[in-house]
């Protein structure tokens, strides 16, 4: 007798099967930490659907933050990057990132965050 296992990793919100490179999408509300595994465009109407509310929020101790994923932080110091550069600040491409652009980016605000997500 054969026996075949068939393992499929599945959206959590409409169930269609997901991509093998997926990855779980992590976000916290009120200090609760969630995880959900989403399709791309299942990922892009969630972040489209927080985008204003990111665009008004403030951050909380990004770079300090362990519990956000390899892919999150690389994120987040490319748009510090894209940030700086649309501002006339000089940041590399790679390696660390100045302190003075960082102190920058934070002194921005909401301003800093609107320019990213394309909040009005």
């Amino acid at each position: 007798m054969a026996l075949e296992q068939i393992f499929r990793r599945l959206d959590d919100l409409d169930g269609s099967e997901l991509d093998l490179d997926s990855t779980p999408v992590s976000f916290a509300l009120e200090g609760v930490q969630y995880s959900i595994d989403l399709t791309r465009g299942n990922t892009e109407k969630l972040r489209e659907a927080l985008a204003p509310f990111i665009a008004a929020a403030r951050t909380e101790g990004f770079e300090n933050a362990r519990h956000l994923t390899r892919s999150q932080r690389t994120m987040k110091r490319r748009a510090i990057r894209e940030w700086a550069r649309a501002n006339n600040l000089e940041v590399s491409d790679r390696g660390r990132i100045s302190d003075a652009v960082l102190d920058a980016y934070a002194s921005q605000g909401t301003n800093a965050r609107q320019q990213h997500y394309g909040a009005a």
